[in-house]
This record gives C-alpha cells, sequence and structure tokens, in this order.
C-alpha cells in the first residue's frame, strides 16, 4: 500500500513525513508481524520517486491474503490519532530528537554523499541545504501538527488522502472483491490512472513536471497473479 503525500519540496510536509515515519515504522512492525504474525516481511518506511512524497506499507504473507491484509494495515492506521495523543510529551521529544540528529548527521563516506546529491539533481529539486531547514522546522514540530495531518492525509478517511493498494495473489487463487465496500475492478490501469489525483511518474532524465496536487481523495487497488510454487 502506498499513500502519496504530495511533494518532497513542501519541506513543512516532509517534515511531518519523516516524524510520522520515526514513530509509526517500528510500531507497523510491532503490531502486524511480532502480535499479529501476519508475515515474515513487515515494513513501513517514506518513499520518493522524483518530486513525489509517499509513505509505503508492504506485508508479504504465506497464509493471510491481500485483502484482509489491507483492511488490518488501515485497521493500523485508523489508531495512529490516539496513539499520538496519548504519548508522553517527553517520548515525542525523543522521537523529535532523533529526526535531528538525522537531519545533521553528515554522510558516512563519499558514496552516501554522492548517492544523496545525485537524487536531489535528478529529482531537479537542487536544494542542497535541504537538512538544515528540515532541522529548523522539525524543532518546532508539535503533537497538534502530527495529528491533523494524520486527518489529513493518513487514515482511512482523510479528505487529502491518495492510496495505491497493489494486491499480489497465487497462482491458482483466485481474488474475490464481493465482500469488499466499494471495490473497483480496473480493466484499463491507463485510462482508469488518467482519472485519477494521483502524481505522474515523473521521468527523472525529460524534466517532465509532476502536476500540482489537489485536496480531493482517491483509491486505487491493483491485483497481480504471482507463481509462488
Amino acid at each position: 500500500m502506498i499513500l502519496q503525500i504530495g511533494s518532497r519540496e513542501d519541506m513543512q510536509l516532509r517534515t511531518l513525513v519523516n516524524i510520522f515515519n520515526q514513530i509509526f515504522g517500528q510500531k507497523f512492525f510491532q503490531k502486524l508481524r511480532t502480535e499479529k504474525k501476519l508475515g515474515y516481511i513487515v515494513q513501513l518506511q517514506r518513499m520518493f520517486e522524483g518530486l513525489a512524497m509517499s509513505i509505503s506499507m508492504y506485508v508479504q504473507s504465506d497464509h493471510t491474503n491481500p485483502i484482509i491484509l489491507d483492511r488490518m494495515i488501515d485497521e493500523f492506521l485508523e489508531t495512529a490519532v490516539e496513539e499520538v495523543a496519548n504519548m508522553p510529551d517527553t517520548e515525542f521529544q525523543k522521537y523529535k530528537d532523533t529526526r535531528s540528529k538525522l537531519c545533521l548527521d553528515k554522510p558516512v563516506n563519499l558514496d552516501s554523499e554522492f548517492v544523496d546529491y545525485s537524487d536531489i539533481i535528478c529529482a531537479k529539486v537542487y536544494d542542497f541545504g535541504y537538512r538544515l531547514k528540515l532541522f529548523d522546522l522539525n524543532e518546532r514540530v508539535t503533537k497538534g501538527d502530527l495529528i491533523t495531518f494524520i486527518r489529513t492525509h493518513i487514515i482511512p478517511s482523510a479528505p487529502k488522502r491518495r492510496k495505491l493498494s497493489t494486491h499480489v495473489w497465487p497462482l491458482g487463487k483466485s481474488p474475490s472483491y464481493s465482500d469488499v465496500e466499494k471495490a473497483k475492478i480496473v480493466d484499463d490501469a491507463e485510462a482508469f490512472k488518467e482519472r485519477q489525483d494521483y502524481f505522474v511518474h515523473m521521468d527523472q532524465h525529460s524534466g517532465s513536471n509532476i502536476p500540482t496536487s489537489t485536496s480531493s481523495s482517491s483509491s486505487m487497488t491493483t491485483s497481480t497473479f504471482h507463481n509462488t510454487q
């Protein structure tokens, strides 16, 4: 599942994506893998594709079908507002301190510095001082800011939520979406994508622009079949 949030050039939004990832990355693993034992590979992480900034959630299971996994990810996200609201200020500050340290950390070697700079250049952002900007914003972010962000972009009822969910099924097991509320069967993927408020894939070498994000909420589910035998 991918939740597209907005442009990586929006530093305030990027700060909130970072702190959300810092808090819920481990909690996602703890809840869905350690407690619910849904699968061996479970992860939540931020993701950049050109200028598009997203939060990616991935669960690979050999015993639970993708429809249920999708639903359980949404159930986890539904609890995020309460999780932050009930978090002690000292704990929230520790997460902020960790993010601030990461903003100020220098590249560990020439290779990591090259990867960082090349990513900035390929995305045509050219903001080589972005770490100091993120540090300043991170120092000022509040629990209220994060709760507003979650209510706006993350929870299933969020007004600006843009969700792409990809389900991979083993051969021989046909998916049934008849019991899923508001399920959409996509026959023409290209035509469907053109009607959605998702960012287009940016060709990093052509210089094509990403369209401005809108305030509408949209959702898309795709299914693929894979021989796991």
